[in-house]
């Protein structure tokens, strides 16, 4: 049940055809995940309409920003949270990211702005970094494209809890883990 073939790399690979069912890549790795502060509030308070513009714009704007990094592994969505995972084969790639989240920030400051200026609710985010070498293994449904890649360690879970705690009880709106 578990990799027959553990592979170490310096990277991880940009195309997934290295990637098999049977193996798996042991490599070093940052994570960004970027929370809505209290959307079950802000959900529960406004217009449909109204909310699901500002969840687009916040969303699209993320990530685009997010994007703009050539060491970009994965991207996507869960919930009212944007995350992205970068190879980090330096520690000068987890300032790179780092640069990313104090841009998502200024981000969120310019656009608090522009939705205060139009009347629409403000939004905040708690933004969480985290790194650790994991290994990537492919799973899914052999012989289909129904894949995906699956970071094993700590650096996904690290960001995206300290997501969660990020922009509240007094706390800045950036955390990230000791190892990154």
């Amino acid at each position: 049940l578990t990799s027959k073939t553990k592979v170490e790399k310096r990277s991880i690979p940009k195309n997934d055809a290295e990637f098999t069912y049977d193996n798996g890549i042991k490599s070093w790795i940052g994570a960004i995940f970027i929370d809505i502060v209290d959307s079950t509030s802000l959900f529960k308070n406004q217009n449909e309409d109204i909310i699901s513009r500002v969840i687009r714009s916040f969303s699209s704007e993320i990530i685009d920003i997010l994007k703009s990094d050539d060491n970009l592994r994965k991207l996507g969505l869960r919930g009212d949270s944007v995350y992205a995972v970068y190879s980090t084969e330096y520690k000068a790639d987890l300032l790179s990211i780092f640069r990313l989240a104090y841009k998502i920030n200024t981000f969120m400051k310019m656009f608090n702005v522009i939705l205060k200026n139009n009347q629409f609710p403000e939004v905040y985010a708690g933004i969480g970094l985290g790194a650790s070498e994991d290994l990537v293994i492919k799973a899914g449904k052999k012989q289909s494209s129904y894949y995906n890649l699956v970071f094993i360690g700590d650096a996904v879970v690290d960001a995206s809890n300290l997501s969660g705690e990020a922009n509240r009880n007094n706390l800045g709106s950036i955390a990230m883990s000791n190892i990154f």
